[in-house]
């Protein structure tokens, strides 16, 4: 008997620099398919480039930060990004841009920033956090 399972991503990579985002891409919809859920998506390092409103993915390429807002819409997924992290990588939510006194904040608004206490959160809620 399949029993339904809870799952959280942990993700680190670049979305541009392997395939560990389209694995994981992968991994959460064929997890749903099967009546699992996922919990959260935490982008840690490089991953929270994921979250910059202003990337553009080639033409010819799967724009990886839009599959990610599809899925999370579509399943109702938080999608949570390294506060530390993104802020070293020039990425801010509106709270940042004021506290740092940035010209503006680039905070893709379906991801929110966070410390690594949401991590622990999904740890704790989740059967399995997959690491990518």
């Amino acid at each position: 008997m399949n029993q339904q399972k809870t799952f959280s991503l942990f993700i680190s990579p670049s979305a541009w620099s392997s395939q560990a985002h389209s694995s994981a891409l992968n991994f959460a919809q064929s997890a749903l398919k099967a009546n699992h859920s996922i919990y959260r998506v935490f982008f840690y390092s490089d991953a929270t480039l994921c979250a910059n409103n202003s990337t553009v993915a080639p033409q010819d390429e799967l724009n990886i930060p839009l599959e990610w807002v599809r899925l999370a819409k579509e399943h109702k997924i938080d999608l949570v990004t390294c506060i530390s992290a993104a802020i070293k990588r020039g990425i801010l939510d509106e709270t940042e841009q004021n506290r740092y006194a940035a010209e503006t904040h680039n905070l893709s608004e379906e991801f929110s920033l966070s410390g690594l206490g949401q991590l622990v959160d999904a740890i704790i809620h989740s059967d399995r956090v997959i690491s990518f």
